[in-house]
């Protein structure tokens, strides 16, 4: 595991667009609406370009 703060500062060093949510160890189970939007999210933003 990556400390929080940790992964805070590795995604601002890279200028990284973050999403937070209160999801257990296995979002893709728990969060699988979640799971989804993030990847819609992301799949637009690589084929808008």
């Amino acid at each position: 595991m990556i400390v929080h703060e940790t992964q805070r500062y590795m995604a601002e060093r890279m200028n990284a667009k973050t999403t937070l949510h209160a999801v257990d160890h296995a979002p893709s189970v728990t969060a699988a609406s979640a799971i989804v939007d993030i990847t819609r999210d992301v799949m637009r933003s690589v084929t808008s370009n």
